[in-house]
């Protein structure tokens, strides 16, 4: 039990305060990693599950990801036949279109790549055609959906860029509601972004000619953990004990032990200090914590005035 800084220090501690051998023959042994896995997710998701007064934003569970941009794609031409939903283009596209959304010059519904192979010019939509047929129409195929970080549990509002987009480079998370209709969708760097899944976003313009980089923060989402010698949680070492008592607490009331209700106690102090911690600590790292400065032009309006002598 080093300082429980491995999860097998936290099941051999876990073991070992409720009675139990720590050397693997315990009929809790698996149990223990059970319920330490069960406190783990109590507090990485906020901590309001084991208290409803706690519901931090962790900063020690914070990442960053970035995604790339794709630009429209308007080449050649494409055949397409009413009321079917295969579609070819006349020149074939190096990266899958997989999720684009695809207009017809002209015509009012669009449409939704479904499937679509890189390297080839056979294109799947979600639903038939409803223009009239037509074997060499002008197209716009534009993506404003992306996939973040599979681990992502919340994105940080805001999103940045480095590019300039009539919101000095941030992207600011709305609802979907916010979010202009397809029909109404134009091409520019996005100033908007909302959720339409739990690891996916859509933004509220699609990128015109070229690539564009985003920066994104976001809090991640922990894989379980293991018993392992060499393992570490993701929560601070200063703070495993924590972990350690809550998971001891569940343990007490599966055996029956009246200790349980101490081990309780121990756990929601242990869990309101490390609330109070995370607190002091978003308090004094400043409103632009994890933002990016989009442009050196834009630099001097986030920094403080200072008076001549």
């Amino acid at each position: 039990m080093a300082n429980l800084k491995y999860t097998s220090d936290i099941v051999d501690y876990v073991l070992f305060k409720s009675g139990e051998k720590t050397d693997g023959t315990s009929s809790y042994n698996a149990k223990a990693l059970e319920y330490i896995n069960s406190a783990y997710r109590k507090i990485w998701t906020g901590g309001s599950e084991f208290d409803v007064d706690i519901n931090e934003n962790w900063i020690w569970l914070r990442d960053r990801g970035t995604l790339t941009l794709q630009p429209k794609i308007t080449t050649g031409t494409i055949s397409i036949v009413n009321n079917s939903t295969s579609a070819t283009l006349s020149a074939s596209q190096s990266t899958s279109t997989v999720g684009y959304y695809f207009k017809i010059t002209g015509h009012e519904d669009i449409f939704r790549v479904s499937a679509h192979t890189a390297g080839t010019t056979a294109v799947t939509l979600d639903s038939v055609y409803t223009g009239t047929t037509n074997t060499a129409a002008s197209y716009t195929l534009f993506k404003l959906d992306y996939t973040l970080a599979s681990d992502v549990i919340d994105v940080l509002s805001p999103i940045t860029t480095q590019r300039a987009n009539g919101n000095n480079g941030r992207i600011e998370g709305v609802s979907l509601s916010k979010i202009p209709t397809l029909s109404t969708m134009v091409a520019g760097v996005p100033e908007k972004f909302s959720y339409i899944s739990d690891t996916a976003i859509r933004f509220d313009k699609y990128v015109d000619t070229e690539m564009v980089r985003i920066d994104y923060w976001y809090k991640k989402r922990p894989a379980d953990l293991t018993d392992s010698p060499s393992e570490e949680p993701v929560v601070p070492l200063r703070h495993r004990h924590v972990l350690g008592n809550i998971a001891l607490m569940d343990l007490l009331i599966d055996m029956n032990d009246d200790r349980a209700e101490a081990a309780g106690l121990i756990s929601k102090q242990g869990l309101l200090a490390m609330s109070r911690e995370n607190q002091a600590r978003i308090a004094t790292i400043g409103s632009e914590y994890a933002a990016v400065i989009p442009r050196w032009d834009l630099l001097n309006s986030f920094k403080p005035a200072i008076e001549p002598y």
